[in-house]
């Protein structure tokens, strides 16, 4: 899953400081026969406690990656080692990079564009256009 936080303008919020609700999701799948229906999917939600903040999310709902786990002592209460190996598989890869592609073209949309402030992917300040390059975008 790739996280865009938007934040929307102020004139949005109203006076007791809510958000307007945001909730949607867009599904799609591709056409080879390795995915399901509704594989890809684009949500948002309000920020819980964070009025004018909107969290878009794109993700993979069937993936094909898979986790390993090993002990890591015959004690029971230890836990084991779990390594997730998320986008190990390149199907997995492929779909997450069109989802990405796609929650990054909703969110230069002029309208989108017009009622947002800022849209950022993470807590350096990353934008989805420092990731039009594909190689920057797998990373």
């Amino acid at each position: 899953m790739v996280t865009a936080n938007l934040t929307v303008d102020q004139s949005l919020i109203h006076r007791d400081g809510d958000s307007p609700s945001t909730g949607f999701i867009l599904r799609w799948f591709l056409r080879p026969p390795w995915v399901g229906e509704a594989d890809l999917q684009i949500l948002s939600v309000n920020h819980p406690g964070t009025p004018g903040l909107i969290l878009v999310s794109a993700a993979v709902m069937e993936p094909f990656s898979r986790r390993l786990i090993t002990l890591s002592s015959d004690d029971p209460t230890v836990d084991p080692r779990v390594e997730f190996r998320l986008l190990s598989d390149h199907r997995d890869m492929v779909r997450m990079r069109l989802a990405a592609q796609e929650l990054f073209a909703l969110l230069g949309n002029k309208t989108v564009r017009s009622l947002t402030r800022t849209v950022t992917l993470d807590e350096r300040g990353t934008t989805p256009s420092d990731l039009t390059d594909e190689t920057a975008l797998d990373a």
